[in-house]
């Protein structure tokens, strides 16, 4: 979102670092691409400034809020972050920490993350920042186990064992092997 040359609000933000590395928003050239994987939870830190306005007087913007948000995700999970609201003066920097959980469920591509200031009255400042989402080479997990009798098995008898697993990771699988054990019976 470009801010018009009247400013209503004088917030600008100054940085974004994701788990400590500054990473350039979509308007920087050639685009820098973050890349991250599903499962991670990122760690934002949003540096956000009240500059003083040259057409106008800068005040105090009240109830200001920060969030990050990834859209176009299919599930009923969402993936974004929001600040309580605090009041921001002129002149003043300020750091906010947000936290944004990259679900299993979503998918491998290119997503832009975008990092929002608004309050009650003024303009939405936004900007775009652009991540890759890959997944682990190899990562399987176990989804569900289920044990017939479920409860308890008489001596000598069998105990049968289904396991449900997902391979949620780059490369197919072959040979995997499940092996159930009570290691209190040997």
């Amino acid at each position: 979102v470009l801010m018009s040359s009247m400013v209503f609000a004088a917030v600008s933000i100054e940085e974004v670092k994701i788990n400590g590395d500054i990473i350039t928003d979509s308007t920087i050239t050639p685009k820098i691409i973050l890349d991250v994987e599903r499962g991670d939870e990122l760690n934002i830190k949003v540096k956000i400034t009240n500059t003083v306005s040259t057409t106008e007087t800068t005040t105090d913007l009240d109830d200001v809020q920060v969030e990050v948000v990834l859209r176009g995700i299919d599930s009923s999970t969402k993936v974004d972050d929001i600040t309580d609201v605090f009041d921001v003066k002129p002149n003043v920097t300020y750091v906010k920490k947000l936290t944004l959980p990259l679900i299993q469920k979503i998918d491998q591509d290119g997503y832009k993350l975008r990092v929002r200031v608004s309050d009650r009255d003024n303009p939405t400042v936004e900007k775009t920042y652009e991540l890759e989402v890959d997944t682990k080479r190899h990562d399987v997990e176990i989804r569900d186990v289920v044990l017939s009798p479920s409860t308890e098995v008489k001596a000598g008898r069998a105990l049968l064992a289904t396991a449900r697993l997902r391979n949620r990771g780059e490369k197919d699988e072959d040979g995997v092997k499940v092996v159930v054990s009570i290691p209190g019976l040997g």
